[in-house]
């Protein structure tokens, strides 16, 4: 039953989303850099997980995520080691808590320039 639900939502999904274990670091715009998981990634947006240290300073827990009312980030995120890393631009669509120390992020990238959206690509379909 718990398969079917899954491939439900995957059916669901306007992009094609797959399961990675990527080094991120985010930058915020008072150039504090953090690091962080990335555990799926789409040509939309992606999820990270990082510890609850991390997830206090890329969002705190007490401040509503309202829809155009968004944080903006910066990450870097290798998708391989042939690559240069990409530097992306995302907000903040929701965070939930995964454990007592570990935090899930699904980010929207805002913008995608045309190199990084081929490399994104060549690394989702490969």
């Amino acid at each position: 039953m718990l398969n079917k639900i899954i491939d439900l939502d995957l059916c669901r999904r306007r992009d094609k989303r797959i399961e990675c274990d990527q080094k991120v670091l985010l930058l915020r715009l008072d150039d504090l850099t953090l690091q962080a998981r990335a555990t799926n990634i789409s040509m939309a947006g992606l999820e990270i997980s990082c510890n609850q240290q991390v997830a206090e300073k890329v969002k705190p827990f007490w401040t509503p995520i309202k829809e155009g009312d968004e944080d903006l980030l910066s990450l870097n995120v290798c998708l391989n080691d042939e690559n240069k890393p990409l530097q992306l631009t995302c907000a903040v669509i929701n965070m939930y808590r995964l454990s007592q120390d570990v935090f899930s992020f699904n980010l929207k990238f805002t913008a995608l320039e045309e190199q990084d959206q081929q490399q994104l690509e060549g690394f989702i379909n490969a």
